[in-house]
């Protein structure tokens, strides 16, 4: 039996908008649960969920991903179902890691649905040129609204303002 993982995650920064944290999580489930209703093969396996909560997609240290991974590597998912590959991870090297080395070896078919991805339809043992530079897109905004936080934190700082603490890597 084919057990599938749906993974959903939100940031520092969507879980600080009041009322926004169930709604993009709901939001990511529905999208998923859809997705697996209409998928023949998919309505018929064990669906755990894998959440994450204010938690950064830059930082590969988080409770459900961590929870996640020992699964595969214990062989107890053989699936994995995201909204799309930003919400798994943003750093592009480890991204192309799992989906080129660690997923196929392990036998884990991976799925975003956002991103119009699903391994079990690539060619070879590689990505396809636009998931790359999808991939190499999510990385770069992390980084850049990171650069962005810390410069806004400088300037309030500097103007002796009292901001709220913000620490950029968790965004």
């Amino acid at each position: 039996m084919i057990n599938t993982a749906i993974y959903l995650r939100i940031s520092v920064l969507e879980k600080g908008n009041l009322g926004h944290t169930e709604d993009t999580i709901n939001s990511q489930r529905n999208i998923i649960k859809n997705f697996i209703f209409n998928d023949q093969e998919l309505k018929k396996t064990n669906i755990e969920e894998f959440i994450d909560e204010g938690y950064s997609g830059s930082t590969t240290s988080r409770p459900g991903l961590d929870k996640l991974l020992l699964k595969v590597k214990q062989g107890k998912v053989n699936c994995i179902i995201v909204k799309d590959m930003s919400r798994f991870m943003r750093n592009y090297i480890e991204m192309g890691d799992y989906l080129e080395n660690i997923f196929p070896f392990m036998g884990v078919r991976f799925i975003a649905i956002n991103d119009g991805y699903d391994s079990s339809n690539e060619v070879q043992n590689g990505t396809e040129l636009d998931i790359q530079f999808k991939n190499l897109l999510n990385d770069y905004y992390s980084r850049d609204i990171s650069e962005k936080m810390t410069t806004a934190l400088l300037v309030a700082k500097s103007k002796e303002n009292t901001p709220l603490e913000l620490h950029p890597m968790d965004i």
